[in-house]
């Protein structure tokens, strides 16, 4: 938060994307009431990047709290916080929605669904001589 304070507007943006991905990586227990105030007072500014970096963290903040973001805000001149909406209409038309489950149409024409396995499954190795690369494939002679 001290980063947007300089007087360098690079240091700025970068400290706002920053906070953007910390509050979607970490969720709002990062960013208290007073943090996400100060974001927003960053979209006046007169920095094209810094307004959009600033607009960036707060839609972030918006889809984790949804309509409390404005409370969380605060006042807002009207030309700042019509900027605001317009950017979160447009980021809800964007955001992909976490995939559902598959559906598939076998030849009998009812659908099934399958679970998606995010996990990798490792064949057994062997394991103890130090290397991190597979052995050779065995020769057949």
């Amino acid at each position: 938060m001290e980063g947007l304070k300089s007087k360098n507007a690079r240091q700025r943006t970068e400290c706002l994307d920053e906070l953007s991905f910390l509050i979607e990586t970490y969720g709002m227990s990062i960013a208290p009431q007073a943090a996400v105030r100060e974001i927003a007072r960053q979209i006046s500014d007169r920095d094209n990047s810094v307004r959009n970096a600033a607009l960036n963290c707060i839609v972030q903040v918006f889809f984790l709290s949804g309509e409390k973001t404005y409370k969380m805000i605060g006042h807002l001149n009207e030309k700042d916080l019509s900027m605001l909406d317009e950017r979160i209409k447009r980021a809800k038309k964007t955001k992909k929605p976490t995939p559902p489950a598959s559906v598939d149409m076998p030849a009998s024409g009812r659908p099934t669904t399958t679970q998606r396995q995010d996990s990798i499954e490792i064949e057994d190795a062997e394991v103890g001589n130090g290397c991190d690369e597979l052995p050779p494939p065995d020769e057949e002679g």
